[in-house]
């Protein structure tokens, strides 16, 4: 996901859009950084707008300054930050009503939820994002999938089970 995924990204913050951009494992994540970070650093972007978070994510490692770490930390851990990359199963735990996962749902509102590399999630995790989107795709301004090669049988299922019309 270079190409999709860094668009998206510089298209969102140039017309000051909110979006959540999920990769499929925190492998695709890092190695999509690892390969963007100088581009989005010489731009002075990352820190301001973009965050991430995933079940790993410790900004304590990378951050010398502590309270800098602690507020990238928070406002990452919430999806805080106007454009965060996340992974699905971070986005699928607002749906527990325990701990303090639910309050990461108010995040998610009037945002642009981008579903990058859909192609890739098991059978199991498109199962649970499908009945989450069903549950809430009224908190999301837009929906995307994204597939450099998606599969005509995904694209019915997806049709199908979120009542997407073919236009779309």
């Amino acid at each position: 996901g270079f190409g999709k995924t860094t668009f998206s990204i510089f298209k969102g913050i140039n017309r000051n859009k909110r979006l959540i951009i999920t990769l499929p494992t925190i492998t695709a994540i890092n190695k999509f950084l690892n390969r963007t970070k100088t581009v989005i650093k010489e731009l002075g972007y990352f820190s301001e707008f973009i965050g991430t978070y995933y079940y790993f994510y410790n900004p304590f490692k990378s951050l010398e300054d502590e309270k800098l770490a602690l507020d990238e930390y928070f406002l990452s851990r919430y999806l805080l930050k106007p454009i965060m990359i996340t992974t699905v199963d971070q986005l699928l735990l607002t749906y527990l009503q325990t701990k303090e996962y639910f309050i990461k749902r108010f995040s998610l509102q009037d945002r642009i939820l981008i579903i990058d590399e859909v192609h890739l999630l098991s059978p199991k995790m498109l199962y649970f994002l499908v009945g989450f989107l069903k549950e809430y795709t009224n908190l999301f301004k837009d929906i995307i999938f994204m597939s450099a090669t998606f599969p005509n049988f995904l694209i019915e299922i997806l049709g199908k089970e979120l009542k997407i019309e073919k236009d779309n």
